[in-house]
């Protein structure tokens, strides 16, 4: 069965092609390993030109290529310099390019064979996570050669300019959060960046999250959002408390009329027909790892044009081969915000998280200090926006809190608070109000 995604044929003519031209050899070596050839024959000769070249730096003879293989002195050897002949042949009319697209083209087919052949054996014992962890190795292993693009300053300034010029006079430039003074500040999520909520326990995190992903929601965009802690329909429950003013407890505890489950079911389903949103949520009961999220946001992008993924939250996410992270082991949550922002720029797309924020003693902060915006600032290490939600004795008894803005971007913006009133009766962040805003306007 693999015999037909081996082609000796195509192999040996694209080695003849680098034989003859230093620039196809350097561009063969970085966009086809020797691994990617499926004729054994062919991967022994590419191997020996490749050796030779790096030591060298130079293109190799056939006199000294045969006495390698000689010297070698390999089972098939009379094969090997059989085709070591036609390497050194003149190629006939197929282009470079199409050759490695070819050379690469079988590469994927024979490793998804496999792939499959190792998934369904794991399957049929059980082991679900194994099949799914082939399978993600086996998409990130053909996707080396594509990983990488290089351009050059020059040629890309048009392109620079055009789209800087494009977006100057803009609210935004990315996703909004819907909240007006927050995207006055950071001008939405744009994409391929990371932006991290910090809070302490209960401090409004996800209730910031699920307004952020209702409003885009509401906005006609399509958002993703990864739940752990809490199973989706809680978030739901969240959701329609929000879009009609039901209180959340009443819907939490099932104390709600005919009346407003009819009102919940009219209204959710008008807005969406309307605006052309959707709000997907990602049930995660079992763990989600960095890897199991780009995973799972590759299914997404192929069903569905995903504008924001949000994930609540970082500090109960797993790393690959750990148990559950420690929400105080700081070297855990570093690895993983990278790996996100790492994500974020992989699938081009705006990321949301949150962190709860702690102190250098692994304890959890409970009163405003410098110890949690040095742990904002740690944590900002791998985001591009970060924010912190404080909320002080006097704001609980009226039930507002305080947004500072610890990382916007390449400019930290220290302590610079916007007030906000959460209506916490129906899950609501309300609009913040400029008046409220401490003399700090937030331009650029």
């Amino acid at each position: 069965m693999m015999t037909q995604f081996v082609s000796p044929n195509v192999e040996i003519e694209l080695i003849s092609h680098c034989l003859g031209d230093v620039n196809l050899m350097e561009k063969c070596i970085l966009k086809v390993p020797v691994k990617f050839f499926g004729s054994e024959v062919c991967k022994r000769i590419y191997y020996e030109i490749i050796q030779f070249y790096t030591q060298w730096d130079k293109l190799p003879s056939k006199v000294e290529i045969e006495q390698k293989i000689k010297d070698f002195n390999c089972s098939d050897q009379e094969n090997v310099l059989t085709f070591l002949d036609r390497a050194f042949n003149k190629p006939t009319t197929n282009s470079f390019d199409y050759l490695i697209g070819e050379v690469i083209k079988k590469y994927k087919s024979r490793q998804l064979v496999i792939s499959i052949k190792e998934a369904t054996e794991n399957i049929k014992f059980g082991k679900e996570e194994k099949a799914e962890e082939i399978l993600y190795n086996f998409f990130n292993s053909t996707q080396e050669s594509e990983t990488f693009e290089s351009t050059d300053a020059s040629s890309e300034v048009s392109d620079v300019m055009d789209s800087i010029l494009a977006t100057k006079d803009s609210e935004f430039e990315g996703v909004a959060t819907g909240i007006i003074e927050i995207d006055k500040a950071i001008k939405g999520l744009k994409k391929q960046e990371f932006g991290v909520i910090v809070g302490k326990t209960g401090g409004f995190k996800s209730t910031f999250m699920i307004n952020v992903a209702i409003n885009n929601f509401l906005l006609g965009k399509k958002v993703a959002m990864f739940v752990i802690e809490s199973p989706a329909k809680q978030y739901y429950l969240n959701m329609y408390s929000y879009l009609t003013g039901v209180h959340a407890d009443a819907l939490h505890e099932s104390r709600i009329t005919n009346e407003e489950a009819e009102l919940i079911k009219s209204q959710v389903s008008k807005l969406s027909n309307e605006r052309g949103g959707k709000f997907i949520c990602v049930d995660c009961p079992q763990g989600l790892t960095p890897q199991k999220l780009q995973m799972e946001i590759r299914k997404l992008k192929r069903k569905e044009k995903i504008d924001l993924v949000i994930v609540d939250y970082m500090q109960i996410m797993e790393l690959e081969g750990k148990s559950q992270t420690d929400i105080y082991d700081w070297k855990s949550i570093v690895s993983i915000s990278k790996m996100i922002k790492l994500i974020a720029r992989a699938e081009n797309i705006p990321i949301w998280s949150a962190a709860q924020h702690v102190d250098k003693k692994h304890e959890e902060i409970k009163e405003h200090s410098t110890e949690d915006i040095a742990f904002g600032k740690a944590i900002s290490h791998n985001c591009d926006v970060v924010l912190k939600i404080f909320q002080s004795p006097q704001d609980m008894l009226i039930n507002q809190m305080k947004i500072y803005y610890l990382k916007v971007r390449r400019k930290a913006r220290g302590l610079q608070p916007a007030i906000t009133e959460p209506n916490i009766a129906c899950m609501r962040v309300c609009e913040l109000s400029a008046r409220k805003l401490l003399g700090n306007d937030f331009k650029s």
